[in-house]
């Protein structure tokens, strides 16, 4: 595991697009390694990267939670600890940074990665009516953190 360095970058994007209906652009993806590489975890073997996750800590009516911005395992990689080792891994960073509780939002519908963040933990919370670009409304989930 490794925090974001520019070298992966080009990795990272080929993963984002293969991975996701909307890919975030390369140049959000760099900005936001830049800015906060240890919110930027990635997964590497053999010089290949596996999957990545992003998240930073923001405080909400005096609460501080992480919010897990993004979080994707190469296709070849999936259903091999990889996911869970980087949300194992991005949630210490955010106990470290004094973190109460953790969230995301992931996309209706999506069974698979609502089944894997239910079993790391997550709880359905709420939902965001058209949310993605197409309309898709987004699942808000969250889960505590032990601080």
């Amino acid at each position: 595991m490794a925090n974001f360095d520019p070298s992966y970058v080009n990795e990272i994007i080929e993963i984002e697009e293969e991975v996701f209906q909307d890919p975030w652009p390369g140049s959000l993806l760099r900005r936001i390694g830049k800015r906060n590489p240890k919110g930027f975890k990635v997964a590497i073997s053999e010089n290949r990267i596996l999957g990545y996750a992003v998240g930073r800590v923001e405080t909400k009516n005096g609460t501080s939670l992480g919010h897990l911005m993004d979080l994707a395992v190469d296709m070849e990689y999936r259903r091999r600890g990889v996911g869970s080792a980087l949300l194992k891994e991005i949630g210490d960073y955010f106990e470290k940074k004094e973190a109460e509780g953790a969230w995301l939002e992931m996309r209706k519908g999506h069974q698979k990665a609502r089944k894997f963040y239910q079993q790391n933990g997550y709880e359905k919370f709420d939902v965001k009516e058209g949310y993605y670009s197409d309309g898709t409304n987004a699942v808000i989930m969250s889960k505590e953190l032990d601080i």
